[in-house]
C-alpha cells in the first residue's frame, strides 16, 4: 500500500510516492510552477489556478499510472494565499499568493489596509493573509460576482482530486489566512462582522483530521495541510520536538500541546488539537547569498572572473575562521521583519584584527542561526528539552558549517531528514493519519528518518 504526497510550492510543485510499511519514498517528482501572472498593479502576485491544477493531475496520473496500488492522496501548499470559488467548485479568480502586498496600500490618510484591520479587530494581519487581500477586494469591488467561497490553492487542488464541489479546511489552512480564533478552532465571527464582510464566503473547518472520501477511483484524499505543518510532519523524527528551515527566509517550529497566551511566540494548529511554536525569519539563507552578491561585486569591480563554486568558497573561507575569538556580529534583520518592515541589519564589533572575509563569512552564518535562537529563548525549557534538534532546507543540507553553527548556537546534535521533500512527505503521511490507516500520531514520527551530520574538519577550538 502506497501514499501520494502532494506540496504545492510558490515556485516548485513536488509530488512524491510513500511505502506505508516503512516510509520510504519510492518516486519524486518535481515541476516548476510557471503559473505567475503579469498585473498591471506592482502590489499584485498572483497566479494562475488552472496552470497549478494541470500540474498536480500530472503527477498524481503519472503515479497511479506507475503504482497499482495507491491508496491515499495527502495535498500540502502554501498558505496565506487566497483564490474565489463558485458553486461548483470551479475558481473564478487567480491565487493572490502570500506575497501579494495589496494589504500595504493607503485604506486611509494614517493607515494601510492591514494596519486598519489589526486595529479594528486586535489580531496581526500582515500583508499576503487571505483575509487582509478579501478585506482589500472588498472595499474596492474585485470579489467575483458568483463567488461562494474562498480558499487556499491546497485546498482547491484536494477537492478537485476528491472530485467535491466544496472545501473544507485543516485548521492550519483556515489560520493562515487570520481573524482565526486559535483556542478554539474557528472564524472571529465577530471581527468579521466588524469589518463588513460577508461571513456566507468562508468555507467550513474541520474539527479533526479529515478526508474528502474516496474519489472515482477509490483513492481517499485528505484535506489539504499548511505547508509549515507539513514539513514539520515529513521531517521531525522521533527524537526531537524542535525543527530548524533554512531556506530564502528561516524558520523555528516547535511542537507542543499546550497553548499559552504569555509565550511571546507565534501558535499555529498542528495535528489533534496540537500547536507548532513558530518563529520565522524573513532574511535567513538570503542572508548568505546576498554576502556572495557582494563578493562578487566586489570581484567585477577590478576586473576578476566569478568562480563557478562561489558557495564552496565561502564554506572554506567560514571554516578557516570558525575558531577566531575576534568575532563580528551581524544582526540579519536586512528585509525587516513582520512586525516592523522598516527594521534593518547591522554589523558590529569590527577590528582591525577581524575585518576578513574570512571572519565576515563566518559571522553571517552565526548571525542566521543567532536570529533563530533568539526565538526559541523565549519558549519554556520543558518544551524544548530533546537533545537532538531536527534540520531541514538546502541552506542547511548543503552547507557543512552552518550545520555545525547550529549544534554549536543550539547546543544539540543536529539530524537531517534522510528524505529531503519534507513537506510531501508530511502529506503523505497526513493522509495516511487521516484515512485511518495509520491511528497513531508516533507511529508517523517513527516512520521519518533521521541522521546526524558528520562534520570533522572545521577549525574550532
Amino acid at each position: 500500500m502506497k501514499s501520494i504526497g502532494l506540496d504545492i510550492g510558490t515556485t516548485t510543485i513536488c509530488g512524491i510516492v510513500m511505502e506505508v510499511e516503512n516510509g520510504n519514498v519510492l518516486d519524486t517528482r518535481t515541476i516548476a510552477n510557471h503559473s505567475t501572472i503579469q498585473t498591471k498593479e506592482n502590489y499584485a502576485k498572483c497566479q494562475d489556478v488552472t496552470c497549478i491544477m494541470d500540474i498536480c493531475r500530472q503527477i498524481v496520473n503519472d503515479m497511479l499510472e506507475k503504482y497499482e496500488d495507491i491508496a491515499v492522496i495527502g495535498v500540502s501548499g502554501q498558505m496565506h494565499g487566497i483564490l474565489y470559488i463558485d458553486e461548483s467548485g470551479n475558481a473564478l479568480s487567480p491565487l493572490y499568493s502570500w506575497q501579494d502586498e495589496r494589504g500595504n496600500q493607503r485604506y486611509n490618510e494614517r493607515q494601510t489596509y492591514s494596519e486598519y484591520i489589526s486595529d479594528m479587530t486586535g489580531y496581526e494581519m500582515a500583508t499576503g493573509y487571505g483575509l487582509t487581500t478579501h478585506f482589500y477586494n472588498d472595499k474596492n469591488e474585485n470579489i467575483p460576482k458568483d463567488t461562494s467561497y474562498i480558499c487556499t490553492i491546497g485546498d482547491y487542488v484536494a477537492m478537485h482530486l476528491a472530485e467535491k464541489t466544496r472545501p473544507l479546511l485543516h485548521k492550519s489552512m483556515a489560520a493562515s489566512l487570520g481573524l482565526f480564533n486559535l483556542k478554539e478552532g474557528h472564524w472571529d465571527m465577530m471581527a468579521i462582522e466588524r469589518l463588513g464582510m460577508n461571513a456566507e464566503q468562508l468555507p467550513p473547518i474541520s474539527q479533526k483530521e479529515d478526508t474528502y472520501g474516496e474519489n472515482a477511483k477509490g483513492i481517499q484524499v485528505s484535506i489539504a495541510l499548511g505547508d509549515n505543518q507539513a514539513s514539520f510532519l515529513g521531517a521531525i523524527g522521533a527524537k526531537s520536538n524542535v525543527l530548524i528551515n533554512v531556506g530564502t527566509g528561516s524558520q523555528i517550529s516547535i511542537f507542543t500541546n499546550e497553548y499559552d497566551e504569555s509565550v511571546e511566540v507565534e501558535y499555529r494548529p498542528f495535528i489533534d488539537g496540537s500547536y507548532l511554536m513558530v518563529g520565522a525569519v524573513l532574511c535567513g539563507g538570503a542572508s548568505y547569498a546576498m554576502l556572495k552578491t557582494f563578493y562578487t561585486k566586489v570581484l567585477q569591480l577590478f576586473g576578476c572572473d566569478v568562480p563557478f563554486d562561489f558557495y564552496e568558497i565561502m564554506n572554506r573561507a567560514a571554516s578557516s575562521a570558525y575558531g577566531q575569538e575576534d568575532k563580528l556580529d551581524i544582526d540579519t534583520c536586512f528585509n525587516g521583519t513582520r512586525s516592523n518592515s522598516e527594521q534593518r541589519g547591522s554589523i558590529q564589533n569590527i577590528s582591525d584584527k577581524n575585518f576578513t572575509p574570512e571572519a565576515l563569512t563566518i559571522a553571517m552564518l552565526r548571525g542566521m542561526c543567532d536570529a533563530l535562537y533568539g526565538i526559541i529563548k523565549k519558549v519554556p525549557v520543558h518544551r524544548k528539552e530533546s537533545s537532538v534538534i531536527i534540520g531541514s532546507g538546502n541552506g542547511i543540507r548543503q552547507n557543512p558549517v552552518l550545520q555545525q553553527v547550529v549544534e554549536d548556537t543550539f547546543e544539540k546534535t543536529l539530524q537531517i531528514p534522510i528524505f529531503s521533500e519534507e513537506a510531501a512527505c508530511g502529506a503523505a503521511l497526513h493522509a495516511l493519519y487521516c484515512s485511518g490507516i495509520i491511528k497513531d500520531f508516533e507511529k508517523i514520527r517513527t516512520l521519518v528518518r533521521t541522521e546526524s551530520v558528520k562534520n570533522e574538519n572545521l577549525s574550532k577550538k
